[in-house]
């Protein structure tokens, strides 16, 4: 069996307020997170799969400090669920109506 997993991959940063620069990440994960809370609370759920066929998922997080390409300990809440980390780096976007400098 497969151990699940969270990790945050990529941070970017966006203006909340000048001079505040606030934190956004995307999480990479090997499960649907809104599937199995939907399991773990024994509710039907027919929702595409965010899961793309190498067995990965894209969300977004505001945790303020995640240290990237790690295994996360403790889970970490998000939002979303995507395929690809072009459609949550998007989602991320607009979600914020903000721009989003996303480091390299």
């Amino acid at each position: 069996m497969v151990r699940s997993y969270q990790r945050a991959i990529l941070r970017g940063t966006w203006l909340y307020e000048y001079p505040v620069r606030k934190s956004v990440y995307i999480i990479e994960q090997n499960y649907d997170y809104w599937a199995e809370m939907a399991k773990s609370d024994d509710i039907e759920y027919d929702e595409p799969t965010a899961i793309n066929r190498d067995g990965l998922g894209y969300y977004i997080s505001f945790d303020p400090n995640l240290p990237l390409n790690k295994d996360a300990s403790e889970p970490i809440p998000v939002d979303g669920g995507f395929k690809s980390i072009q459609e949550a780096k998007i989602f991320a976007e607009e979600k914020l109506n903000r721009s989003v400098e996303w480091e390299t």
